[in-house]
């Protein structure tokens, strides 16, 4: 048994209710979700941070977006967006009807592709306390970049999945030209990360990895 399993094995000795129905939704439509062990940090985080208005690129099944929310605080509030349409109407017909009434006033869900929403954020000086991306990889570095400007001074910036699957330290498998540049540029990403001054960021093993940056500057 390694550590991950471990830990899980105490998760799965709690009744989680709806979070156990989005898990099952995920798995049913095959849509990827965070791993529990993330979930519970990001919940975590959130509740410490208390953001009044939070920002997540990668709806997905709703999961992370479900533990973001449950934690806000009452004045709290979420945007999240997934280019995805189809996956975005599924969430609103699957999970949001099954949120209470004061989940869903904390939340609204875009089917728009992150970088207008992010152009239009700044064009009208839109800032958050609190980041959360799950997004394509490729994209990282453009996000970082991006994204910062978005950050109030002491907000929360968490990137998942920053080891490419854990490819960036397993490289013996063949792959794909396009597969290893993908790789290559989610490394540059975290390169450019940890070498950001005006990011105080840790990197988290769990799973496929996490990033968390705090805004010093």
């Amino acid at each position: 048994m390694n550590i991950e399993k471990y830990f899980l094995d105490f998760l799965d000795q709690k009744d989680y209710g709806l979070e156990k129905e989005i898990i099952n939704f995920a798995e049913h439509f095959e849509i990827p979700y965070l791993n529990r062990i993330k979930a519970q940090f990001l919940e975590t985080v959130v509740r410490i941070k208390s953001p009044d208005k939070a920002f997540e690129i990668g709806t997905g099944s709703g999961y992370s977006t479900f533990k973001i929310i449950k934690s806000l605080p009452a004045k709290g509030r979420l945007v999240s967006i997934d280019y995805n349409f189809h996956r975005v109407e599924c969430f609103y017909e699957n999970i949001f009807s099954k949120f209470s009434v004061s989940l869903k006033n904390k939340l609204c869900v875009y089917p728009l592709e992150s970088f207008y929403v992010i152009d239009i954020f700044q064009r009208i000086g839109e800032k958050f306390d609190f980041i959360f991306v799950d997004a394509v990889k490729r994209d990282y570095v453009k996000y970082l970049i991006e994204l910062e400007k978005l950050l109030n001074i002491n907000g929360i910036l968490i990137f998942d999945n920053i080891t490419y699957n854990k490819q960036i330290i397993d490289r013996s498998a063949k792959r794909s030209e396009n597969y290893i540049k993908g790789i290559k540029l989610v490394d540059e990403f975290n390169r450019k990360l940890i070498s950001n001054k005006n990011l105080l960021t840790s990197f988290i093993a769990i799973g496929d990895g996490l990033s968390f940056s705090v805004k010093i500057k």
